[in-house]
């Protein structure tokens, strides 16, 4: 199962508050930002901590808005419901990940709303996955980084190619001309 959440903070070289996919296969933890193509393999055996944090955020200002309408409306006891109701909560709800990475302590926080449990237990099952099959889960890695650069290399070269075919196109273009002129 793959889950769309917000990256917050944490890794080295990674734009705050961007959408990442989170999924997990064999007991590994894939963390994927699909615009630039950035992600993170964790072993679940190098996840040193794993915890989440249940919040919300009440707007201040959808909160007076709703307290002046209903109580212009209904007067004092719509003041009351109206802020009431104009103060929806909004799900703040993060994933805090703390894992090892060459020797090095790194943190990961997501922010994954309503999809928190269902990341939190994501993760735990694939810690679980490693700790019980920890040669299965380094092979998994290690695939998933192969893949990961093959990938990168076969970017790398359809824009080269993409490159050369422009320049071809614009060589062309110039001696179209460039019969035009002389003509």
């Amino acid at each position: 199962m793959e889950y769309g959440v917000k990256y917050i903070i944490g890794y080295p070289g990674w734009d705050n508050k961007v959408g990442v996919n989170v999924s997990a296969n064999k007991g590994v933890v894939r963390i994927y930002e699909p615009v630039f193509k950035k992600e993170i393999l964790i072993n679940g055996q190098d996840i040193l901590d794993i915890s989440f944090d249940a919040k919300s955020k009440r707007s201040g200002a959808r909160a007076a808005t709703g307290a002046l309408i209903g109580g212009v409306l209904t007067g004092g006891i719509g003041l009351l419901a109206g802020a009431a109701i104009g103060a929806k909560a909004k799900d703040k709800s993060e994933v805090v990940l703390l894992f090892n990475e060459n020797g090095r302590e790194r943190q990961v926080v997501l922010q994954t709303k309503d999809k928190t449990n269902a990341v939190f237990n994501l993760i735990q099952d694939a810690i679980a996955f490693a700790k019980d099959n920890p040669a299965a889960a380094q092979e998994e890695k290690e695939i998933r980084a192969k893949r990961s650069e093959m990938a990168k290399a076969n970017s790398n070269n359809e824009n080269q190619a993409g490159a050369v075919i422009i320049t071809i196109i614009f060589i062309v273009l110039m001696v179209i001309f460039l019969a035009k002129c002389m003509d």
